[in-house]
């Protein structure tokens, strides 16, 4: 896949941690089993990656993660759906996680994508030896948009990119996942060139 996953994975390491934060709200619901449908294809090419480790081409060791996130003030309790890390090979366990999302609530337009980013970084199982990345796909933009900064210092204390998927073309969306992006080493994408696993027209977003 031409989408680049994280600095770590640059760096020798040959194990990474990879988790989707995903909008879940009643405006997907249109592009949720499309979405589903690149997310399974996505994992399935991250799955054939290989690394270069003293001359030989060794598979990447890839962990999985699922955070579907709503409006934390509108939603309630049901307003963060959460899976911790699963090992690749088990992507059937994942499919079925994501066959079970459902795109409902929401309440406005702007959702709590910055809370649930922070959500990700601080409690999922992240292995402190991995590389780190998280994939954040949605078509709605921040309402917690004073956390921007927080969250970015929290990846970068990490060494974790945050890659970022637009669904739609919503003006604040895109530049709030091109800002995300573009601090954490991270790339950009919509949703309609992610196709088959592969990203075309990436873009990496710098500062």
């Amino acid at each position: 896949t031409s989408l680049k996953l994280a600095p770590g994975a640059t760096h020798g390491l040959s194990s990474l941690d990879v988790a989707f934060a995903m909008d879940i709200t009643g405006s997907m619901s249109a592009e949720l089993n499309d979405v589903k449908k690149n997310v399974s294809a996505l994992i399935g090419a991250f799955s054939k990656e290989k690394i270069n480790i003293a001359g030989r081409q060794e598979p990447l060791k890839l962990r999985f993660a699922f955070v579907g996130y709503r409006d934390k003030d509108e939603d309630g309790a049901s307003w963060l759906e959460k899976t911790d890390f699963i090992n690749a090979g088990e992507e059937k366990k994942f499919d079925e996680i994501l066959a079970g999302m459902q795109a409902k609530g929401g309440g406005d337009i702007p959702e709590s994508v910055h809370i649930a980013l922070g959500e990700a970084i601080s409690s999922l199982g992240w292995e402190t030896q991995n590389g780190k990345a998280i994939i954040l796909i949605g078509d709605a933009p921040p309402k917690d948009i004073q956390m921007r900064q927080e969250i970015i210092d929290q990846a970068k204390g990490k060494d974790m990119a945050i890659h970022t998927i637009a669904v739609g073309e919503a003006a604040d969306m895109l530049a709030a996942w091109k800002a995300l992006s573009g601090a954490t080493e991270g790339s950009f994408a919509k949703i309609s060139d992610v196709k088959e696993g592969e990203t075309k027209q990436t873009e990496t977003v710098k500062n």
